[in-house]
């Protein structure tokens, strides 16, 4: 009878420890699925604030840019007036330039216009590209007023 008992007590200390684990084990699961949740979640509004500031740059950048294709329209008109003034072939030499020029600013104008956010990488890419057209423009509107206009 004491071995009956004593099989009767040991099962029910291991069907005790096992249900114990069980819920040990649920619990934990639980906490982990909670903070897979939660991690989502930051990560979700992280991704969102990311966003933000990205188009926060953007709508700096250009507002910076289209300032500076502004300045270039004016020169452009500008230089309209004192080309006028030479003689017809230097003229016809430098409306062709000023031509490639405003055209050139025009498109800068559409390319800023046009962007369309699809992602940090491209950003970047965009933003490296047009600064980098711009300062060419930029040269060029130079090299035409130093070259050819006093």
């Amino acid at each position: 009878m004491k071995t009956g008992i004593n099989c009767f007590i040991i099962t029910v200390l291991f069907a005790g420890a096992i249900v114990a684990s069980c819920k040990k084990s649920s619990t934990d699961t639980e906490n982990a699925r909670k903070k897979v949740r939660e991690a989502k979640t930051e990560v979700a509004e992280a991704q969102e604030n990311l966003q933000q500031a990205r188009i926060a740059a953007y709508e700096e950048f250009k507002k910076e840019y289209e300032a500076k294709i502004d300045e270039n329209e004016k020169s452009i008109a500008e230089l309209k007036v004192k080309i006028a003034n030479e003689t017809i072939s230097i003229q016809e030499k430098l409306n062709m330039k000023l031509d490639k020029l405003e055209q050139k600013n025009n498109e800068m104008k559409r390319k800023l216009s046009g962007y369309v956010d699809e992602g940090e990488e491209k950003w970047i890419s965009f933003k490296n590209e047009f600064e980098n057209d711009m300062e060419e423009l930029g040269e060029a509107f130079k090299q035409l007023t130093v070259n050819n206009v006093n």
